[in-house]
């Protein structure tokens, strides 16, 4: 439970990195590949920390359980992403969450 938690802290400081440097409008091909990429990273972690107890076959780990894993998770990003992004529209109008107040620049 211990490597879950570390490896998903992992990823999130990762993401949080990105998130500054990406606008505020729908990236869809940047959710995909940090959904990829996470579900990599995560497993990697965790069958690492595993293996560290037992002796593993990495290329089977790889090949049967870290690859489709990762395949599943971007077959599905995109519509939870979508649905998300929906919701959250629909909060914003009826106003049960704020929208976040846009910075104006002024230059000198």
């Amino acid at each position: 439970f211990g490597l879950a938690i570390m490896a998903v802290l992992l990823i999130y400081f990762l993401l949080s990195l990105l998130e500054s440097k990406i606008a505020q409008k729908p990236v869809y091909l940047l959710v995909l590949a940090s959904v990829f990429l996470a579900s990599i990273v995560f497993d990697l972690f965790v069958w690492g920390g595993l293996s560290l107890k037992e002796n593993l076959d990495f290329f089977y780990i790889l090949t049967y359980n870290i690859l489709p894993s990762a395949l599943l998770n971007l077959i599905l990003a995109l519509p939870f992403y979508i649905l998300a992004r929906k919701i959250i529209s629909l909060l914003k109008l009826y106003r049960v969450i704020e929208p976040k107040e846009k910075k104006i620049l002024v230059g000198f």
